[in-house]
């Protein structure tokens, strides 16, 4: 059964009201992940999110293997 890789702290985090979560670019481990990394800070902030905050949309940027190796962690691992 899938638990989330974040913890309770990161999931309680409400975002900014009228928030509306961006398209992202989707990363698979093909491709170079500091270029997506880049990418998909830039578009968290062009969406108003910020620190913590891009932990809870990370997830939604990966694909294939990375979602993948994402929904490997152990539960609760992440708490920045």
């Amino acid at each position: 059964m899938y638990s989330k890789s974040y913890t309770k702290r990161i999931d309680n985090l409400r975002m900014s009201l009228g928030y509306h979560p961006p398209k992202f670019q989707q990363f698979d481990r093909k491709g170079n992940l500091t270029h997506h990394i880049v990418q998909f800070i830039e578009t968290c902030e062009n969406a108003r999110s910020k620190g913590d905050q891009l932990v809870r949309q990370f997830v939604r940027s990966l694909k294939g293997n990375a979602f993948e190796w994402y929904t490997d962690l152990e539960p609760k691992v992440i708490d920045s």
